[in-house]
């Protein structure tokens, strides 16, 4: 028997997501991806629902591995980073962004999408607020701040630019640059911007 690894049909899972959408999305269309057949896939997976499942941990694991290795000299240098990691154009962003609105899409039909997508969200807020919160703490950005309101609302707009990314080909350069105005003007004391 063909022991194609899991792995591979995770990536052809997101292949097959990104190519087909969710609502044309076939486990034949996977096995097209994989090179293999439908019954292989049932035996790593008995259901359509613990392939998904899986293959939300799989994509989780890559986004929450690209936001914990943002490491930057200084708080706004990190945040920085972080926004050109996830607002990044490269093919691997396009794909995980496409893959997560199709899921979007999906998850106001069912709970475990949804529930694993909020995941991605809280993961995105924690790693906002954790830089925020060490910026307040070194006096670069401003500790009249709330970290946690602040890090909701960069998670919201970076969640809004990917939608405009994948769905209407937005700048990915220009919806930085606003984020980054913001930051400059909202975030860093003044202080800190002129040194």
């Amino acid at each position: 028997m063909d022991e194609t690894p899991p792995t591979e049909i995770l990536d052809a899972t997101h292949r097959s997501l990104c190519t087909h959408g969710y609502a044309n999305l076939t486990l034949e269309k996977i096995a097209a991806e994989t090179e293999t057949s439908k019954s292989l896939i049932y035996y790593h997976y008995e259901t359509k629902q613990e392939l998904f499942s899986a293959f939300l941990d799989y994509l989780f694991d890559q986004y929450t591995t690209r936001l914990s290795n943002v490491d930057g000299q200084t708080p706004p240098h990190e945040l920085d980073i972080l926004l050109k990691t996830v607002l990044s154009p490269d093919d691997s962003e396009t794909s995980l962004q496409r893959a997560l609105i199709e899921l979007t899409i999906q998850s106001q039909h069912d709970d475990h999408i949804q529930s694993k997508l909020t995941d991605f969200e809280t993961a995105l807020v924690d790693r906002l607020q954790e830089i925020i919160e060490a910026g307040v703490e070194s006096g670069v950005f401003d500790p009249e701040m709330e970290p946690d309101v602040t890090a909701e609302f960069l998670a919201t707009a970076i969640m809004g630019a990917h939608t405009r990314q994948t769905a209407s080909d937005c700048s990915a350069d220009q919806l930085y640059g606003t984020l980054v105005d913001y930051i400059e003007s909202h975030l860093v004391v003044a202080e800190a911007v002129e040194a």
